[in-house]
């Protein structure tokens, strides 16, 4: 069942995109430029999401409690 899923998404993949038209050369450059852009993507969301997360807590506290929150937030939603 997963390997025809699989199957599947490789089909779409290289029917949606020129993949079948391009030379064996152009589609390694064009899946290493694909992977290169996935991999500094979840490289951002795996470095600067936990902050992000930290600050927004704080803000839902302040908004929530009307009032500072220092760590009492991080301690509420068990975050550092």
């Amino acid at each position: 069942m997963a390997m025809g899923l699989l199957k599947q998404l490789k089909y779409k993949y290289y029917v949606t995109l020129p993949l079948y038209m391009l030379t064996r050369g152009e589609r390694i450059v064009l899946n290493a430029f694909f992977f290169l852009l996935l991999a500094m993507l979840f490289t951002g969301v795996y470095t600067y999401f936990p902050n992000h997360l930290k600050v927004v807590a704080h803000r839902t506290y302040y908004y929530y409690a009307g009032g500072d929150a220092g760590d009492e937030s991080d301690a509420l939603l068990g975050i550092l």
